[in-house]
């Protein structure tokens, strides 16, 4: 965000004016969870922000995801070497964004599949994620894997192909079945947060297709088969397309 050097160059008039257009006179959503009766919210929100003047937001371009490998690399003094490899994802208005999801329970945490071949099996990581992020306009299926530095192209080696068996191959009955469970529950226990449900709020007022789409999320996941997972892994999933973030660990032993 900044360094002490850049942040005392700043005069106070310019900061004023970034204050001016982007708070004061912007495209700003005001959310509240509370308990409180919903009139005394509204009038609480229309007292203490009615200075505020509405404007457009700026319009947002489609990103471009790159048509080739793209693999950016460096070293540190670190005893593992770690790689984030990523693949395109459905966007937030699309409801394949379910599929993409369920694909990530499948494949992440202690009993996911990446975890027990790659690391369980075959002794390839420390650890080994995976999830997606849903924007607006695009999304990101982001793997991580972390590695002793001399197994690092048979930790890649060994994530890529468990992205080729999800195109390959539909997942069981089990693992969806496990999955939808796991993704409405934990669901279910974050509505218990106030912080968890006004961010679900904002995403679905903002970018999704409306506030019922928090009464919707159950049911959309439960819908989800494993030839529609497939079908989302054959369209993203393609390792000519991957991109790659490397941090090479070199210099440390464990």
């Amino acid at each position: 965000m900044g360094t002490e050097e850049s942040l005392r160059a700043i005069p106070s008039e310019r900061a004023r004016e970034w204050h001016k257009t982007k708070v004061l006179e912007s495209a700003a959503v005001i959310g509240v969870v509370a308990d409180l009766d919903v009139k005394d919210a509204a009038d609480l929100v229309a007292r203490e922000f009615g200075s505020l003047e509405l404007e457009k937001g700026p319009k947002v371009g489609k990103p471009r995801w790159p048509k080739s490998v793209k693999i950016a690399a460096e070293s540190r003094d670190k005893a593992q070497t770690a790689i984030a490899l990523a693949f395109p994802a459905p966007p937030r208005t699309d409801n394949s964004r379910f599929a993409a999801a369920l694909i990530a329970t499948v494949a992440s945490g202690l009993g996911g599949r990446f975890f027990d071949e790659l690391r369980d099996k075959q002794s390839l990581a420390y650890t080994v994620q995976a999830a997606v992020s849903e924007k607006r306009v695009a999304g990101m299926f982001l793997s991580y894997i972390a590695t002793s530095p001399e197994k690092e192209g048979l930790a890649r080696d060994g994530l890529l192909a468990e992205f080729e068996k999800l195109r390959e191959q539909s997942v069981t009955e089990e693992e969806l079945s496990r999955a939808k469970e796991y993704v409405v529950g934990s669901h279910a226990i974050s509505q218990e947060s106030g912080s968890a449900l006004l961010g679900e709020m904002l995403d679905a007022w903002m970018f999704g297709g409306g506030l019922h789409e928090l009464l919707e999320h159950d049911t959309s996941v439960r819908a989800v088969t494993a030839d529609q997972m497939r079908e989302v892994a054959r369209k993203y999933f393609d390792p000519r397309r991957r991109v790659e973030g490397i941090v090479r660990g070199v210099g440390r032993t464990v």
